[in-house]
């Protein structure tokens, strides 16, 4: 995208106006590239101007499409995770902050024992930048799955 960022080809690409056209068709290009590298059809692939939005889409477009109520996470996330669960929390949403060890790892049998039948979302970070710990995520994954 560096050369749509500025000089001769800097357009708006959601622009209505000819400046656009071409940043829009290599946007366009970008999201078909992206879905060919993830399975993916085209127009399920949103491009965010941060990590932050990119969480606060996810976590909110999830729940957006369930029933559920409750919530579960670590201790430990990222403020862009837990500023919108704890938001969440204060429109009813219930939600378990699940604890770690002192390397920051959570514990897979605390998940499955915190799980209810109106789980909506657990969200769980691979690895904690801090710190290193890189969770036991495939674990994780299986446990939450099988609810």
């Amino acid at each position: 995208m560096l050369p749509f960022l500025g000089g001769k080809k800097f357009g708006n690409p959601s622009s209505p106006h000819h400046l656009g056209e071409e940043p829009r068709r290599a946007v366009e290009t970008a999201r078909e590239r992206m879905a060919g590298l993830l399975s993916a059809l085209p127009e399920e692939i949103l491009f965010t101007a941060s990590g932050s939005e990119s969480n606060n889409l996810a976590i909110k477009g999830i729940l957006a499409g369930r029933d559920g109520r409750h919530i579960v996470t670590s201790a430990v996330e990222h403020m862009s995770v837990l500023h919108p669960i704890r938001t969440l929390s204060e429109l009813g949403y219930r939600v378990t902050f699940l604890q770690v060890d002192g390397t920051g790892e959570v514990d897979p049998k605390d998940l499955r024992k915190s799980l209810k039948p109106d789980t909506a979302l657990v969200s769980i970070c691979h690895a904690i930048g801090e710190v290193g710990t890189v969770q036991p995520i495939h674990e994780l994954a299986s446990i939450a799955a099988e609810r």
